[in-house]
């Protein structure tokens, strides 16, 4: 499948709001190494949350389809979001269904906060 390029905009569109469309995440900023914009999704307002990397440089997502959008759990510990069980990800292509695909990812890992959250054990499938 082609790879779907889109903007920073378009990205940020995508991302999870609540009912009154306030929305459930925060802007990062852009990570050194890879250039790409993160996002703090953090549906529970709690220590835990979903690191998100978008693939976005600049105002556009990468041409070729090497960089996926990624999400990983952290925890915030001080005033640091740090991984939470290792760099544990789940990944989704930037293909045309992105937006579908990175709603489901996103979901999943908020049941797996929720489990956490909770201190029960969390297995991933």
């Amino acid at each position: 499948m082609p790879v779907e390029i889109f903007s920073k905009a378009q990205f940020e569109a995508a991302l999870p709001v609540k009912t009154d469309k306030t929305p459930l995440w925060s802007y990062l900023g852009v990570e050194p190494k890879s250039r790409e914009h993160l996002y703090l999704v953090s549906p529970f307002n709690g220590r835990f949350a979903i690191r998100v990397h978008s693939s976005v440089v600049g105002d556009l997502s990468e041409e070729c389809g090497e960089n996926s959008i990624r999400a990983y759990i952290v925890q915030k510990i001080g005033d640091k979001w740090e991984y939470h069980g290792g760099k544990n990800q789940r990944w989704v292509a930037r293909t045309v269904n992105w937006r579908i695909h990175m709603t489901a990812m996103l979901r999943s890992w908020n049941t797996a906060l929720d489990y956490i959250a909770h201190g029960k054990v969390y297995v991933s499938n």
